[in-house]
């Protein structure tokens, strides 16, 4: 593979066989003045309980779209509740909320004008049940109102109450959904910095987190036959493309699947080891490997538009939401830990890869956590090369000492680092039949 070539000054040029990127390492960019991602005005903070800082705290569930799932935790346990009622909704609080996106990138109407999408029989349940009651229906026809309101249309008056059913339909089967924590803030925030991150959750929380977002995508399959593909991607903080500053995943169904899935998958079709002999190329024989637990292997991998870490994992399964509750737990320990290593104030892009549902050609899940820690200088669409102050070795060094440190005070689980990872007997199981799935589901109410 010609992964790297060293030139004599210094500059390293670094290509990704799967998305066929050039980024370069150019050591001396380190010493320009840089776009700094953080606030340095951190205002002092008195946290409330519930907490009341955006549209995604639990005090504004009447400003976002009714919930199609949610997790409650019960006398330690974790409930999985699927279309709950409005009374439900807003006389509990939920640990994780599943709600479709107000303002969506694909809208309803582009599934049911190019494609004729219809509501399937449970959407229709859901959505008949919801307008029926009326909490419901004021919630519904306030959502609506706001949403006139902001592309310049005139409110809702009683005389047209009867187009609440008909402009409702994308609250329960739009393709774009959000994944939303309970908490703004983290539970120890003393100034507006402690924004909690997805680091900032405890290693169960992010499982659960984990978790509701896998069930979200296989439910957008489910749901919507014309979906070729389900993004699965966290922008976090403004930065990194955000809206709100309030930890929340995105799902979204397209009709397409991207350049870089296309491309693995032509790649395994050729050579169905390629991404073993890739990771085990970049992780060990480059020596660019982070971390590894029973079920999957982070790294600092090369060729992205910015500097990125891979979490890749070894289950012979290649769908997130069909793995065991061992294989899952052991992607999601490894994310968290990467997420927590990096910190609340760093801006991030975590991306899901998976193989396509409809195709035969086996891929491995591996998700990306890029580190939006520059701006891009214009350069890179004319050229194709994309320039990085920060190169693998030096990214490794700095998240290594800190999973170090996390490690020590128990804030992440205990995972193999660096040199204790298993480079003899390092292997992926994607391109091998699955085992049937033992997992344990939630519980459901």
């Amino acid at each position: 593979m010609n992964i790297v070539t060293t030139l004599k000054d210094g500059t390293v040029i670094y290509r990704n066989p799967f998305t066929e990127t050039e980024a370069w390492f150019l050591p001396e960019r380190k010493y320009r003045p840089s776009h700094a991602n953080h606030n340095n005005i951190k205002k002092p903070l008195k946290l409330e309980e519930p907490q009341n800082y955006c549209a995604f705290c639990p005090t504004h569930y009447f400003e976002t779209t009714p919930e199609k799932s949610r997790i409650e935790r019960y006398n330690g346990d974790w409930q999985l509740v699927d279309a709950p009622t409005p009374q439900h909704i807003f006389s509990n609080t939920a640990e994780f909320r599943r709600i479709g996106n107000l303002y969506e990138i694909i809208s309803h109407s582009y599934w049911t004008e190019n494609f004729n999408f219809q509501l399937t029989p449970d959407q229709k349940k859901h959505k008949e049940a919801y307008l029926s009651d009326p909490q419901g229906r004021e919630h519904i026809r306030s959502l609506l109102a706001q949403k006139r309101h902001a592309a310049h249309q005139d409110i809702f008056s009683d005389s047209n109450d009867k187009w609440i059913d008909q402009l409702s339909d994308a609250f329960f089967a739009g393709a774009h959904e959000l994944i939303i924590p309970r908490r703004h803030f983290s539970d120890a925030a003393t100034d507006e910095a402690h924004l909690c991150s997805a680091g900032e959750l405890t290693p169960e929380e992010h499982f659960q987190y984990l978790r509701l977002s896998c069930h979200a995508t296989k439910s957008v399959y489910n749901n919507n036959p014309y979906v070729k593909y389900v993004g699965v991607y966290t922008n976090w903080r403004r930065d990194a493309g955000a809206s709100f500053e309030h930890l929340h995943r995105q799902i979204i169904g397209v009709d397409r699947i991207g350049h870089q899935i296309q491309n693995g998958t032509r790649l395994a079709a050729r050579d169905h080891k390629i991404y073993q002999n890739y990771i085990k190329y970049v992780a060990f024989d480059l020596g660019f490997v982070l971390c590894e637990n029973e079920h999957a292997i982070a790294l600092v991998d090369v060729g992205h538009t910015f500097s990125s870490i891979a979490v890749y994992s070894k289950s012979a399964q290649t769908l997130p939401w069909r793995k065991s509750q061992e294989e899952l737990q052991s992607m999601s320990d490894i994310i968290h830990a990467i997420h927590a290593a990096f910190g609340a104030e760093e801006s991030l892009n975590e991306e899901w890869y998976y193989q396509p549902p409809h195709s035969n050609v086996r891929i491995p899940w591996y998700v990306l956590i890029r580190w939006r820690n520059h701006r891009h200088a214009g350069i890179e669409n004319i050229t194709d090369i994309f320039p990085d102050e920060y190169g693998p070795v030096d990214l490794k060094n700095i998240l290594l000492g800190k999973m170090v440190k996390l490690k020590n005070e128990h804030k992440i689980t205990d995972l193999f680092l660096d040199n204790e990872c298993d480079a003899a007997n390092f292997k992926l199981n994607y391109y091998e039949k699955p085992e049937p799935n033992s997992g344990k589901s939630i519980k459901t109410t």
